[in-house]
């Protein structure tokens, strides 16, 4: 189907579908694939297998040929003639309901997918309206009134149905929304294949603002009078052409002449709405006002019509829009009501008091008894007074004599809440109602309440009553005697206002009763409606006998039902056979039918799943990997950014570890080292992605919260921000790896826990007790990507899929039925099988010039494995006349040594080999180009330490500046004097007598040989914060793993060759000298 795209879609949905459908597709050769009219296709197979392939293939094709629909580029390149051809043939396919074959599930698949592409184009012209957009050109493309002329008429209304359905599905569009949408499209020229395509009956029928439309019925009689007027109305649209043709005499006039009253009702309620409701406040058109000027000329002169009948037709224009009435109304609602009381009365006896009223007839009026219509109680009561009459909010009434204002609070017997007041204040909900002091009563006036009614059944029997009298007067009754009733002057206009009125107040008093916002209260007096055409008592009301028993019959009608149920049962049979039983599956369908393969179904997803599994609280225990899943599912989501963090930043420690100082990775940034590092490019921007899609959530490390938030990374951001250390800058880094640890741990943590408690009963083939016990666990630095647990959602729901079906029962398409078993199994590999426990031991990076800070002991652990002598002073001189030749400084050489000590330590040598030769070997390009030189001649492993330390002392000899500010406390007079006291000058130290004398009793130590070590001791571990300022310094000068003292130029000269290093001075220093204090005696020792 619809060759090389069908052929591309099976191809790659055979690779992915569910096994028991990929055994069926994978039968057919690859050519049998690509023509869909092949004998193969054709094969039968199982009708519930075939509903489940259609449903696959339709969310699968969905994904790839949905796009090829709405794609302007694609679509120019589609040969029309050749989709129509493809689209005859799978329109005929689907018609066929003798069998289900390959054939017929791929063709329907296609159908929906096309159904739903028609759909996305609607709603995105629908949502787009009012813009000034160019609209989507695949529609002069796919010419759809000629796609359709091609499908069978019984295919056309499936897909009609299956368009809206997808409308409300899947777009979320309300039933109104799809309604509004067609009447935009009916606005537009360009739109007029969607109207073709939405236009429908029951859409015409749809529900306006009162919800369900009150007027129609689902009677014959309906069926019947609806299409009447359907036909009537096409014929008056003819009438001002030169098609016209003449209706007398035809079979329209013979329907209104024969018409039955259950026929002209119907009729009567066709016309309401179709004129009235559906145009939902709009003008007549002129088709439609022909057709009701030809229905009034016809039926006033028919015996057999119903005088009432009559007299609506007559005067219907005069009450909607346009009309002579239609200003009166209150509201759209309040019309629809009293032309739903007029249809209802037509159904009543002809004697019916009701129908009476509305005809304004003078038996009725005359008869002595009005229903609703009640004494005055307070009437004979002598003395009385003035008073006021208040009302609760139930609407039962009381009176307040004297000062007439409230004083005291009663409970009212109605409704049990409060009534009165104090201090002249009523309670909240009671209010005076009216002033009937003065004597003037009518039935308007007598609004409180009635002795023989409830106040709900007395409000709803008031507001039709009055109603009634309403209709009577736009109908051209004779008011006279209603004037009487109504004690009001025999003015029509002023009449219709205070019948108003009163409605007005009652239906706000049926608000109260009932408590339901005003389109329910509406809802509720048309659900009455429907059970007052059969009310058994005729009239005149002659008596209050009859009108009590009359009132006594329509309490009951009321109270049968509260009216919550009554207003459900009214929405459920106005729905019956709607819109809103097609789109939501209501009405049962075989499953052989055509229908069902176009029912509504939801492609399974994890999220679905996840709402499944969480519902039944027993799959928890049998299923541990997927409940541990889910719990830790948004965390989970995290770990797909640790990898590509571990791998960047493993990668920089690989390339410019010990070549880069603290203070360049502050003013480098990243930009300048992927320049110099090509190969670092691709791996950075996953790395840019990952940090800034993680970094919101950390707040700190360990514990230390961040006072500001993780900065963000981008290319102009410091390289130290990218380098793994616990302080600094590298501490976000080290903080985000630390966040993502632990969100992994966590979940292996519960995964082994649920592992071990179920292990008796498990019954997985995959992993078990041992292996939950047997997790290995890594530093998350070394970590591989096979070992991070990876989750994605997408990969899940693909997942669910393959071991998902929706339920093949028409109705019950959005239930879906999953193979849990298989669903453990395959996640249980993906995130367990060979994960890792992550462990939080970071090796920190190496900044060049700070190797000690890593490794305090490293000079003294290399001496231990690699011994060292002294270096001849006279080479040493060499090496620093070189490096001044250069004028390249001691500096990267520095950097040579360090790394060269750094590699030392971890791999052993022979102390005579050449040191040039043992640098070349391990360090490669990073060696110092001096190192190949006749300088470097003779010099061994054994001398590196010497050397380093010697190259050290030139490069350090201002160190005092980069000393870390936490180390620059200075000393009072009195330190400074006991500092100058203790210390023996350099001509001093080399006479005999004062060489004695320098002992630990003394408390004596040469100023030069101090200084010397202060400022090693500063060069290697005080540039940076490492040792706690207020510490003692001579412990650390007693170190022998961190310090070496000096040997003296004497015995350097006369020993050159010997093992470094010399006996330790040991508490030379009072114990008030601080860490702190290292740098202010290292400038006085500088001085002297």
């Amino acid at each position: 189907m619809l060759g090389h795209v069908l052929f591309h879609l099976l191809n790659k949905t055979v690779n992915i579908m569910p096994e028991q459908y990929c055994k069926l597709f994978k039968t057919l050769s690859p050519i049998s694939r690509h023509e869909l009219c092949d004998e193969k296709w054709g094969n039968d197979i199982n009708l519930a297998n075939g509903l489940h392939l259609v449903d696959y293939l339709y969310h699968e094709f969905r994904e790839i040929i949905v796009p090829v629909f709405i794609d302007n580029e694609e679509a120019q390149d589609w040969d029309f003639p050749s989709f129509m051809k493809c689209f005859s043939f799978a329109s005929h396919v689907c018609e066929d309901v003798s069998s289900f074959s390959l054939q017929k599930a791929t063709a329907l698949a296609f159908m929906k997918c096309f159904v739903y592409s028609l759909a996305w184009l609607m709603n995105h012209a629908y949502s787009n309206r009012g813009k000034n957009e160019n609209q989507m050109q695949s529609l002069s493309l796919l010419n759809l009134n000629e796609v359709f002329l091609t499908v069978p008429s019984k295919l056309v209304n499936i897909l009609h149905v299956s368009l809206m359905k997808i409308l409300y599905w899947d777009f979320g569009l309300a039933v109104d929304d799809i309604a509004d949408a067609l009447k935009y499209f009916e606005s537009k020229a360009e739109f007029e294949p969607f109207t073709l395509l939405l236009d429908s009956p029951m859409l015409r029928d749809l529900h306006m603002p009162l919800g369900p439309n009150p007027f129609v019925r689902t009677s014959e009689s309906y069926i019947t009078a609806e299409l009447a007027w359907r036909n009537l109305v096409c014929r008056m649209k003819e009438e001002g052409s030169k098609y016209f043709r003449s209706i007398d005499n035809n079979a329209l006039n013979c329907f209104f002449k024969n018409a039955s009253q259950e026929e002209q009702v119907a009729l009567i309620s066709t016309i309401v709405s179709q004129v009235f409701f559906m145009k939902s406040g709009c003008h007549l058109s002129a088709a439609e006002q022909r057709a009701i000027e030809h229905v009034q000329e016809l039926v006033c002169h028919l015996k057999k019509w119903d005088p009432l009948m009559i007299k609506c037709i007559a005067y219907l224009t005069t009450m909607i829009p346009g009309g002579k009435w239609w200003p009166s109304w209150n509201s759209f609602e309040s019309c629809s009501l009293a032309l739903n009381i007029l249809i209802t009365l037509a159904l009543m006896p002809s004697n019916s008091p009701l129908r009476g009223y509305c005809m304004l007839n003078k038996s009725h009026l005359t008869a002595g008894c009005i229903l609703t219509e009640s004494e005055n109680i307070l009437d004979g009561v002598e003395g009385l007074g003035k008073y006021l009459i208040y009302t609760c909010s139930c609407s039962y009434a009381y009176i307040i004599g004297d000062c007439t204002k409230p004083v005291e609070v009663g409970i009212c017997p109605s409704c049990g809440k409060k009534i009165g007041g104090v201090n002249y204040v009523a309670v909240p909900g009671n209010s005076v109602l009216r002033d009937l002091s003065d004597g003037c009563e009518s039935l308007i006036g007598n609004i409180s309440f009635s002795l023989r009614m409830q106040p709900l059944s007395y409000r709803i029997l008031r507001v039709v009553v009055h109603y009634c009298f309403l209709l009577g007067i736009m109908m051209d009754g004779d008011t006279a005697d209603l004037a009487c009733i109504l004690k009001s002057p025999n003015n029509i206009q002023n009449q219709v206002q205070v019948l108003m009125g009163s409605i007005g107040l009652d239906i706000e008093l049926l608000d109260q009763l009932i408590g339901c916002p005003r389109d329910m209260t509406f809802q509720y007096l048309h659900s009455v409606l429907l059970k007052l055409a059969d009310f058994p008592i005729k009239g005149p009301l002659c008596s209050p006998q009859q009108r009590d028993r009359w009132e006594i019959a329509f309490e009951k009608i009321i109270a049968s039902q509260s009216p919550n149920e009554s207003i459900s049962e009214y929405l459920q049979c106005k729905q019956t056979d709607c819109l809103h039983d097609v789109l939501q599956e209501r009405i049962p369908c075989s499953p052989d039918l055509l229908e069902s393969s176009f029912r509504v179904t939801i492609k399974p997803c994890f999220s679905h799943y996840r709402a499944y599994f969480l519902q039944k609280k027993q799959l928890a225990f049998q299923f541990p990997c997927i409940n541990a899943v889910l719990a830790h599912q948004d965390h989970l989501k995290e770990l797909q950014f640790l990898s590509p963090l571990v791998e960047f930043s493993r990668e920089l420690h690989h390339l410019i570890g010990n070549r880069i100082t603290r203070e360049e990775a502050t003013s480098t940034c990243v930009q300048d080292i992927l320049s110099n590092k090509g190969d670092l490019s691709g791996r950075y921007d996953a790395f840019e992605v990952s940090w800034n899609a993680i970094r919101h959530l950390v707040k700190g490390y360990e514990c230390h919260q961040f006072i500001e938030p993780v900065p963000t990374m981008h290319k102009l951001q410091p390289i130290g921000l990218c380098l793994l250390e616990r302080k600094d800058q590298g501490i976000y880094l080290t903080a985000i790896l630390d966040f993502l640890r632990t969100r992994q741990n966590s979940f292996l943590e519960d995964i082994r826990a649920a592992l071990l408690e179920c292990a008796p009963g498990y019954d997985y083939k995959l992993f078990d007790a041992v292996n939950a016990r047997n997790i290995q666990s890594v530093p998350v630095q070394d970590c591989k990507s096979g070992e991070i647990v990876y989750f994605d959602e997408k990969w899940a729901s693909n997942l669910v899929r393959q071991f998902a079906s929706c339920n093949s029962a028409y109705g019950k398409g959005t239930e879906v039925e999953y193979d849990d078993y298989h669903i453990e199994v395959e996640m249980q590999f993906r995130l367990i099988h060979r994960k890792s426990f992550l462990q939080g031991e970071y090796k920190e990076f190496p900044y060049q010039r700070e190797v000690f800070q890593r490794h305090a002991t490293l000079i003294s652990d290399i001496t231990e494995h690699v011994p060292q002598v002294l270096m001849p002073s006279n080479k040493v001189d060499t090496i620093c006349n070189e490096l001044a030749l250069e004028g390249t400084g001691p500096w990267k050489l520095l950097a040579t040594l360090e790394l060269c000590l750094g590699v030392l330590h971890c791999m052993k040598a022979e102390p005579s080999e050449l040191l040039r030769d043992y640098c070349e070997r391990w360090l490669g390009r990073d060696i110092h180009p001096i190192m190949k030189k006749e300088a470097f001649d003779g010099i061994e492993v054994k001398h590196v330490v010497s050397l380093y330390e010697s190259i050290e002392a030139i490069a350090s000899s201002d160190v005092e500046n980069i000393v870390a500010v936490c180390y620059r406390s200075d000393l009072d007079s009195g330190m400074h004097a006991d500092i100058i006291q203790m210390m023996v000058r350099k001509n001093v130290w080399r006479s005999d007598e004062y060489r004695l004398s320098c002992s630990r009793n003394t408390g004596k130590i040469s100023a030069e040989a101090l200084r010397d070590v202060l400022r090693q001791f500063m060069f290697r571990y005080l540039t940076v914060e490492t040792f706690n300022p207020d510490a003692e310094l001579q412990m650390y000068l007693n170190d022998g793993g961190l310090l070496r003292w000096p040997i003296c130029a004497e015995k350097l000269e006369a020993d050159a060759g010997t093992m470094v290093g010399s006996p330790l001075h040991e508490d030379v220093l009072p114990n008030w000298i601080c860490v702190k204090h290292t740098r202010a005696i290292y400038l006085i020792l500088k001085e002297v």
